[in-house]
Protein backbone atom coordinates (compact mmCIF):
# COMPACT_ATOMS: atom_id res chain seq x y z
CA UNK A 1 0.00 0.00 0.00
CA UNK A 2 2.88 2.34 0.85
CA UNK A 3 4.53 1.61 -2.51
CA UNK A 4 1.26 2.27 -4.36
CA UNK A 5 0.95 5.62 -2.59
CA UNK A 6 4.45 6.68 -3.61
CA UNK A 7 3.68 5.78 -7.23
CA UNK A 8 0.64 8.05 -7.40
CA UNK A 9 0.98 11.35 -9.23
CA UNK A 10 0.62 14.60 -7.25
CA UNK A 11 -2.71 15.41 -8.91
CA UNK A 12 -4.07 12.02 -7.79
CA UNK A 13 -3.08 12.58 -4.16
CA UNK A 14 -4.56 16.08 -4.03
CA UNK A 15 -3.82 18.12 -0.91
CA UNK A 16 -3.07 15.09 1.28
CA UNK A 17 0.23 15.41 3.17
CA UNK A 18 2.35 12.25 2.99
CA UNK A 19 5.45 11.62 5.08
CA UNK A 20 7.30 8.84 6.88
CA UNK A 21 7.02 7.89 10.56
CA UNK A 22 9.79 9.77 12.38
CA UNK A 23 9.73 7.40 15.34
CA UNK A 24 10.53 4.51 13.00
CA UNK A 25 13.35 6.46 11.34
CA UNK A 26 14.93 7.46 14.66
CA UNK A 27 14.73 3.83 15.76
CA UNK A 28 16.52 2.87 12.53
CA UNK A 29 19.24 5.39 13.37
CA UNK A 30 19.67 3.66 16.74
CA UNK A 31 20.29 0.44 14.79
CA UNK A 32 22.69 2.31 12.46
CA UNK A 33 24.96 3.14 15.41
CA UNK A 34 24.49 -0.20 17.18
CA UNK A 35 27.65 -1.67 18.68
CA UNK A 36 26.88 -5.37 18.32
CA UNK A 37 29.80 -6.67 20.39
CA UNK A 38 28.94 -4.54 23.43
CA UNK A 39 25.26 -5.45 23.13
CA UNK A 40 26.08 -9.16 22.90
CA UNK A 41 28.46 -9.17 25.89
CA UNK A 42 26.07 -7.21 28.13
CA UNK A 43 23.21 -9.56 27.20
CA UNK A 44 25.35 -12.58 28.15
CA UNK A 45 26.17 -11.04 31.54
CA UNK A 46 22.55 -10.14 32.27
CA UNK A 47 21.24 -13.55 31.19
CA UNK A 48 23.83 -15.23 33.40
CA UNK A 49 22.75 -13.27 36.48
CA UNK A 50 19.04 -13.58 35.68
CA UNK A 51 18.80 -17.26 34.80
CA UNK A 52 21.41 -19.00 36.99
CA UNK A 53 20.28 -19.60 40.56
CA UNK A 54 23.51 -19.03 42.48
CA UNK A 55 24.67 -15.78 40.82
CA UNK A 56 21.07 -14.53 40.85
CA UNK A 57 20.74 -15.13 44.60
CA UNK A 58 24.10 -13.51 45.40
CA UNK A 59 23.28 -10.55 43.13
CA UNK A 60 20.00 -9.91 44.99
CA UNK A 61 21.82 -10.33 48.30
CA UNK A 62 24.28 -7.62 47.21
CA UNK A 63 21.37 -5.21 46.67
CA UNK A 64 21.21 -5.38 42.89
CA UNK A 65 18.06 -4.16 41.17
CA UNK A 66 16.23 -5.74 38.24
CA UNK A 67 18.35 -6.18 35.12
CA UNK A 68 16.65 -5.50 31.78
CA UNK A 69 17.05 -7.52 28.59
CA UNK A 70 16.54 -5.71 25.24
CA UNK A 71 13.61 -6.66 23.03
CA UNK A 72 13.83 -5.98 19.30
CA UNK A 73 10.08 -5.27 19.08
CA UNK A 74 10.14 -2.66 21.88
CA UNK A 75 11.96 0.59 21.21
CA UNK A 76 14.44 1.99 23.74
CA UNK A 77 14.82 -1.33 25.60
CA UNK A 78 18.48 -1.57 24.55
CA UNK A 79 19.17 1.77 26.27
CA UNK A 80 17.29 0.52 29.35
CA UNK A 81 19.32 -2.71 29.27
CA UNK A 82 22.70 -0.98 29.16
CA UNK A 83 21.63 1.58 31.76
CA UNK A 84 20.54 -1.19 34.16
CA UNK A 85 23.97 -2.81 33.71
CA UNK A 86 25.86 0.43 34.43
CA UNK A 87 23.68 1.34 37.43
CA UNK A 88 24.16 -2.10 39.01
CA UNK A 89 27.77 -2.64 37.97
CA UNK A 90 29.07 -2.23 41.54
CA UNK A 91 26.83 -5.11 42.71
CA UNK A 92 27.95 -7.31 39.83
CA UNK A 93 31.62 -6.60 40.60
CA UNK A 94 31.08 -7.41 44.27
CA UNK A 95 29.52 -10.79 43.46
CA UNK A 96 32.27 -11.62 40.95
CA UNK A 97 35.03 -10.69 43.40
CA UNK A 98 33.61 -12.65 46.32
CA UNK A 99 32.60 -15.78 44.37
CA UNK A 100 35.07 -15.82 41.50
CA UNK A 101 35.94 -19.52 41.93
CA UNK A 102 32.38 -20.76 41.32
CA UNK A 103 31.31 -18.35 38.56
CA UNK A 104 31.87 -18.44 34.80
CA UNK A 105 35.34 -16.93 34.30
CA UNK A 106 34.40 -15.30 30.98
CA UNK A 107 31.54 -13.47 32.70
CA UNK A 108 33.79 -12.49 35.61
CA UNK A 109 36.46 -11.07 33.28
CA UNK A 110 33.92 -8.99 31.36
CA UNK A 111 32.30 -7.62 34.52
CA UNK A 112 35.66 -6.69 36.07
CA UNK A 113 36.94 -5.12 32.84
CA UNK A 114 36.86 -1.37 33.60
CA UNK A 115 37.51 -0.45 29.97
CA UNK A 116 34.49 -2.51 28.89
CA UNK A 117 32.36 -0.69 31.47
CA UNK A 118 33.53 2.68 30.12
CA UNK A 119 32.63 1.59 26.58
CA UNK A 120 29.16 0.63 27.79
CA UNK A 121 28.76 4.04 29.48
CA UNK A 122 29.75 5.86 26.28
CA UNK A 123 27.29 3.76 24.30
CA UNK A 124 24.53 4.51 26.83
CA UNK A 125 25.12 8.26 26.44
CA UNK A 126 24.51 7.98 22.70
CA UNK A 127 21.43 5.80 23.05
CA UNK A 128 19.92 8.01 25.75
CA UNK A 129 19.92 10.97 23.35
CA UNK A 130 18.11 8.82 20.81
CA UNK A 131 15.74 7.43 23.47
CA UNK A 132 14.73 10.91 24.68
CA UNK A 133 14.05 12.04 21.11
CA UNK A 134 12.07 8.87 20.41
CA UNK A 135 9.91 9.29 23.52
CA UNK A 136 9.11 12.89 22.58
CA UNK A 137 8.22 12.05 18.98
CA UNK A 138 5.92 9.19 20.03
CA UNK A 139 3.71 11.50 22.12
CA UNK A 140 0.10 11.93 21.01
CA UNK A 141 0.40 15.72 20.56
CA UNK A 142 3.77 15.77 18.79
CA UNK A 143 2.98 17.56 15.51
CA UNK A 144 5.24 18.19 12.50
CA UNK A 145 6.79 21.38 13.91
CA UNK A 146 7.70 19.64 17.19
CA UNK A 147 9.08 16.74 15.18
CA UNK A 148 11.34 19.05 13.16
CA UNK A 149 12.62 20.70 16.34
CA UNK A 150 13.41 17.31 17.91
CA UNK A 151 15.34 16.23 14.81
CA UNK A 152 17.25 19.53 14.76
CA UNK A 153 18.09 19.17 18.45
CA UNK A 154 19.34 15.62 17.85
CA UNK A 155 21.48 16.81 14.93
CA UNK A 156 23.09 19.48 17.13
CA UNK A 157 24.33 16.87 19.64
CA UNK A 158 27.89 15.57 19.60
CA UNK A 159 28.33 12.62 17.23
CA UNK A 160 31.27 10.95 15.56
CA UNK A 161 31.58 11.99 11.87
CA UNK A 162 30.25 8.66 10.55
CA UNK A 163 27.36 8.75 13.05
CA UNK A 164 26.51 12.33 12.08
CA UNK A 165 26.38 11.31 8.40
CA UNK A 166 23.98 8.45 9.19
CA UNK A 167 21.78 10.78 11.26
CA UNK A 168 21.66 13.36 8.45
CA UNK A 169 20.57 10.63 6.03
CA UNK A 170 17.70 9.64 8.35
CA UNK A 171 16.81 13.32 8.84
CA UNK A 172 16.56 13.85 5.08
CA UNK A 173 14.35 10.76 4.78
CA UNK A 174 12.03 12.07 7.52
CA UNK A 175 11.72 15.70 6.42
CA UNK A 176 9.24 16.95 3.81
CA UNK A 177 8.26 20.47 2.70
CA UNK A 178 5.28 20.19 5.08
CA UNK A 179 7.65 19.74 8.06
CA UNK A 180 9.55 22.93 7.21
CA UNK A 181 6.30 24.84 6.58
CA UNK A 182 4.94 23.73 9.97
CA UNK A 183 8.20 24.77 11.65
CA UNK A 184 7.91 28.21 10.07
CA UNK A 185 4.25 28.68 11.06
CA UNK A 186 4.65 27.44 14.64
CA UNK A 187 5.05 30.57 16.83
CA UNK A 188 7.19 28.53 19.24
CA UNK A 189 9.91 28.20 16.60
CA UNK A 190 9.21 30.72 13.80
CA UNK A 191 11.52 28.79 11.50
CA UNK A 192 14.58 29.53 13.67
CA UNK A 193 17.35 27.02 12.99
CA UNK A 194 16.27 26.17 9.44
CA UNK A 195 18.89 26.51 6.75
CA UNK A 196 18.22 28.94 3.91
CA UNK A 197 17.38 26.02 1.62
CA UNK A 198 14.97 24.48 4.15
CA UNK A 199 13.27 27.84 4.73
CA UNK A 200 12.82 28.31 1.00
CA UNK A 201 11.37 24.80 0.60
CA UNK A 202 8.86 25.49 3.38
CA UNK A 203 7.80 28.86 1.95
CA UNK A 204 7.46 27.44 -1.58
CA UNK A 205 5.24 24.67 -0.19
CA UNK A 206 2.96 27.27 1.41
CA UNK A 207 2.90 29.36 -1.76
CA UNK A 208 2.01 26.39 -3.98
CA UNK A 209 -0.61 25.04 -1.54
CA UNK A 210 -2.44 28.26 -0.64
CA UNK A 211 -1.15 31.24 -2.66
CA UNK A 212 -3.91 33.52 -1.33
CA UNK A 213 -2.66 32.98 2.23
CA UNK A 214 0.89 34.15 1.52
CA UNK A 215 0.14 37.74 2.56
CA UNK A 216 -0.83 36.41 6.00
CA UNK A 217 2.31 34.26 6.15
CA UNK A 218 4.46 37.32 5.50
CA UNK A 219 2.51 39.35 8.08
CA UNK A 220 3.04 36.56 10.60
CA UNK A 221 6.78 36.43 9.96
CA UNK A 222 7.00 40.22 10.27
CA UNK A 223 4.84 40.15 13.43
CA UNK A 224 2.53 42.78 12.03
CA UNK A 225 -1.28 42.99 12.32
CA UNK A 226 -3.12 40.79 13.23
CA UNK A 227 -0.12 39.04 14.81
CA UNK A 228 0.60 41.33 17.75
CA UNK A 229 3.68 41.10 19.94
CA UNK A 230 1.87 39.81 23.06
CA UNK A 231 0.79 36.71 21.10
CA UNK A 232 4.42 35.55 20.96
CA UNK A 233 5.10 35.58 24.72
CA UNK A 234 6.74 32.32 25.81
CA UNK A 235 4.49 31.72 28.83
CA UNK A 236 1.40 32.12 26.62
CA UNK A 237 2.76 29.81 23.92
CA UNK A 238 3.58 27.12 26.52
CA UNK A 239 -0.08 27.05 27.64
CA UNK A 240 -1.64 27.19 24.17
CA UNK A 241 -1.63 24.50 21.50
CA UNK A 242 -0.47 25.89 18.17
CA UNK A 243 -3.74 24.99 16.40
CA UNK A 244 -5.71 26.99 19.01
CA UNK A 245 -3.26 29.88 18.58
CA UNK A 246 -4.04 30.05 14.87
CA UNK A 247 -7.79 29.68 15.40
CA UNK A 248 -7.67 32.82 17.57
CA UNK A 249 -6.98 34.89 14.43
CA UNK A 250 -9.29 32.93 12.12
CA UNK A 251 -11.56 35.92 11.42
CA UNK A 252 -8.61 38.17 10.53
CA UNK A 253 -6.77 35.97 8.03
CA UNK A 254 -7.55 34.33 4.70
CA UNK A 255 -9.63 31.11 5.04
CA UNK A 256 -6.82 29.27 3.27
CA UNK A 257 -4.48 30.21 6.10
CA UNK A 258 -6.71 28.46 8.60
CA UNK A 259 -6.99 25.42 6.32
CA UNK A 260 -3.23 24.97 5.95
CA UNK A 261 -2.50 25.51 9.67
CA UNK A 262 -5.29 23.10 10.64
CA UNK A 263 -3.80 20.51 8.29
CA UNK A 264 -0.21 21.00 9.45
CA UNK A 265 -0.92 21.11 13.18
CA UNK A 266 -3.24 18.11 13.35
CA UNK A 267 -0.76 15.83 11.53
CA UNK A 268 1.20 13.81 14.11
CA UNK A 269 4.89 13.04 13.78
CA UNK A 270 4.60 9.26 14.00
CA UNK A 271 2.20 6.34 13.81
CA UNK A 272 2.70 5.55 17.52
CA UNK A 273 -0.62 7.12 18.54
CA UNK A 274 -2.70 5.02 16.13
CA UNK A 275 -0.74 1.90 17.12
CA UNK A 276 -1.59 2.54 20.78
CA UNK A 277 -5.21 3.01 19.76
CA UNK A 278 -5.27 -0.36 17.99
CA UNK A 279 -3.72 -1.96 21.09
CA UNK A 280 -6.46 -0.44 23.25
CA UNK A 281 -9.12 -1.72 20.86
CA UNK A 282 -7.78 -5.26 21.28
CA UNK A 283 -8.06 -4.97 25.06
CA UNK A 284 -11.66 -3.73 24.88
CA UNK A 285 -12.96 -6.04 22.15
CA UNK A 286 -11.40 -9.24 23.51
CA UNK A 287 -12.11 -12.90 22.75
CA UNK A 288 -14.35 -13.13 25.82
CA UNK A 289 -16.13 -9.83 25.20
CA UNK A 290 -16.61 -10.24 21.45
CA UNK A 291 -20.27 -9.30 21.02
CA UNK A 292 -19.71 -5.56 21.35
CA UNK A 293 -20.85 -3.51 18.40
CA UNK A 294 -18.28 -1.39 16.59
CA UNK A 295 -19.80 1.86 17.84
CA UNK A 296 -19.87 0.79 21.50
CA UNK A 297 -16.34 -0.64 21.29
CA UNK A 298 -15.09 2.64 19.81
CA UNK A 299 -16.67 4.60 22.69
CA UNK A 300 -15.10 2.29 25.27
CA UNK A 301 -11.70 2.68 23.58
CA UNK A 302 -12.06 6.48 23.70
CA UNK A 303 -12.90 6.32 27.43
CA UNK A 304 -10.02 3.93 28.12
CA UNK A 305 -7.52 6.16 26.30
CA UNK A 306 -8.80 9.22 28.20
CA UNK A 307 -8.42 7.48 31.56
CA UNK A 308 -5.03 5.96 30.70
CA UNK A 309 -3.01 8.59 28.81
CA UNK A 310 0.48 7.55 27.60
Amino acid sequence: MRRQLTELEDDQIGDVITYGCSAHLINLFAKDIEEAEIKSDVKKIIKYFKYHHFPQAKYKEAGGKALVLPQDVRRNTLADCLESYVNNWHCLVKVCSEHRSVLDLTIVRNVQDVEFKENVENYVKKLKKVAIALDLIQKDLCVLSNCTHIWKDLLSSDWLPEEADKLKARFKAAMTPAHFAAYILDPNYNGNGLSEEEDTIGMEFLDSSYPNAMKDVLAYRARSYPFLEYMFKKDLLMKTHVSVWWKSVSTKVDPGMLDITCQLFTATASSAEIERLFSSFGLVHSKLRNKLGTEKAAKLVAIMRALNPP
